[in-house]
């Protein structure tokens, strides 16, 4: 399973300490991150937990 994000906030700045994502070239408002699922269901209950504490999430076929 796989899963994507696009982390995109005009109040982050260039001051913010990214060193991932700023070592790969890309801007300080963009970052990795990375889970496991054993399942579909899983990934739905990540999804989910996810929502509650006021996450967007957008689901892409």
């Amino acid at each position: 399973l796989m899963a994507f994000w696009e982390l995109h906030d005009e109040r982050l700045d260039d001051e913010r300490s990214i060193s991932i994502s700023r070592g790969l070239g890309l801007p300080s408002w963009s970052n990795h991150i990375a889970f496991g699922a054993e399942s579909v269901d899983d990934l739905h209950a990540k999804r989910d937990r996810l929502l509650e504490y006021g996450h967007e999430v957008t689901e892409i076929d």
